[in-house]
Order: structure tokens, then C-alpha cells, then sequence
């Protein structure tokens, strides 16, 4: 059975107004889901997103799974770049943060960009040379744009993660979760691999300016990449 996470720019520990009072945005995300996130996802080298030692206690003290994003990279960086730099400002980050080994970096590719395989490689590869965390990637992996060089690029010995950004649902409580449909590219699908997350619904449960969106994860064997409580 699939799990019910979301993820965010803001922080989960960012006070918000409800019912008159001010709760935490990690609250008011229960109140309107119905239920606590099983994982929340937060950036690293993002400087208006930055996931905080502090906000990682309070996630962790919850019970709740971080999934860890690279926010560093740039239509510029995946377009031109060999992909070292920004998985090496990734591990960084990580480490800074004492975010545990086996965890997988998801790098933040937006729908736009335009990834070389490249870029794709490097990432996978200076990830595994470093040997403490494993490669993710969110990505729109409906599109060529993503999948084509993702798959000139992949390797099974990378073992990359996937999380899917389509196709979108809508905003839904924890309960009402789409049935488990994200896309994914055929190369991937064809090695025997699955995606392992799936983003399916964008600006839920609103507070000011403060918005998350919904994901679902595939099911509870896909917990171990993420920042564990």
C-alpha cells in the first residue's frame, strides 16, 4: 500500500494561523490531510527552501521521514555542466546537516530544463565513486526532455530513485490518495525497476504563504533512501 507524504519550500516548524490561534505548518498539514505525512521532503542549497538541523529534529521527533532534495542545481548547471559539481555540493550539504549515509539526494529537475545525459551521468556516478549516499532524481519523467538523456545515461549498477512529477492529480486528503499511476521511463521500467515516489498534486492545503505539495510514496520498502526517524 502505497504512503502519503508531502514536500515543501517552507518549513515544517514555520508558525501558521489556525482557528485563531498559530500552530505549526507541520500541524495545520495534519489537520487539513487528516493525517501525519509519513515523509516530508525539504531542499539543501536552496537558500530560500533551506532544510534546518533545527527543522530535522522537529521532523524526526514527529516520526516523520525527511526526503532530502538538491535544490543547488540550474537550467544552466544540467544543461552544460558534467554533473560533478552539483552532486558534490550535495554531499556537502548532506553532510553538513548529518543527514545519514544510505539516504538518496533527490536533484530537483525542473519540467523546463533541459538535462544533459551528461549532467545525468555525473550526478549518478559521483554519488555512487563517494559511496555515502545513493542518486534520486525529481523529474517530469512523462517528457523526452528528462527521459531520453536519463536513459542514454542509466546504468542499473547507478541504482538510481525516481521520484515522478506526473501526472497530477490534484489536492486530496491522506485517505483519498490517487491509485498508485505515476510515469515512468521505459528504460527504467524495462531493467525491473520501479518509481519510487510520485509528486500528484501541487499548492494543497494553503496557509498564507505557506503551501505544500502531495506525494505518495510507491510503499513502505521505499522508506530506507529516506532520512529516517
Amino acid at each position: 500500500m502505497s504512503i502519503f507524504g508531502v514536500d515543501s519550500c517552507g518549513a515544517a516548524t514555520v508558525m501558521v494561523p489556525s482557528g485563531g490561534t498559530d500552530v505549526t505548518f507541520y500541524d495545520w498539514v495534519k489537520s487539513q490531510a487528516g493525517a501525519a505525512p509519513t515523509f516530508w521532503g525539504r531542499y539543501l542549497v536552496d537558500s530560500s527552501c533551506n532544510l534546518t538541523a533545527s527543522e530535522a529534529d522537529f521532523l524526526l521527533g514527529k516520526g516523520c521521514y525527511i526526503l532530502v532534495i538538491y535544490g543547488g542545481a540550474t537550467a544552466n548547471s544540467v544543461s552544460t555542466t558534467d554533473g560533478t559539481s552539483d552532486a558534490n555540493a550535495a554531499i556537502s550539504a548532506a553532510k553538513s546537516l548529518n543527514v545519514p549515509s544510505g539516504v538518496a539526494l533527490f536533484a530537483d529537475v525542473e519540467p523546463e530544463w533541459t538535462p544533459t545525459s551528461t549532467w545525468i551521468k555525473g550526478w549518478m556516478q559521483t554519488l555512487q565513486s563517494e559511496g555515502t549516499y545513493a542518486s534520486g532524481f525529481y523529474a517530469d519523467t512523462s517528457e523526452s526532455a528528462f527521459n531520453t538523456p536519463f536513459c542514454e545515461a542509466f546504468n542499473t549498477s547507478f541504482s538510481p530513485v525516481l521520484w515522478a512529477q506526473e501526472p497530477k492529480v490534484g489536492c486530496t486528503s491522506a485517505g483519498g490518495r490517487p491509485a498508485w499511476d505515476p510515469d515512468a521511463p521505459s528504460c527504467f521500467t524495462k531493467a525491473g525497476n520501479e518509481i519510487a515516489f510520485w509528486q500528484y498534486g501541487n499548492v494543497c492545503y494553503s496557509n498564507g504563504a505557506y503551501a505544500v505539495d502531495l506525494d505518495e510514496g510507491r510503499d513502505d520498502t521505499v522508506l530506507p533512501v529516506l532520512w529516517a526517524p
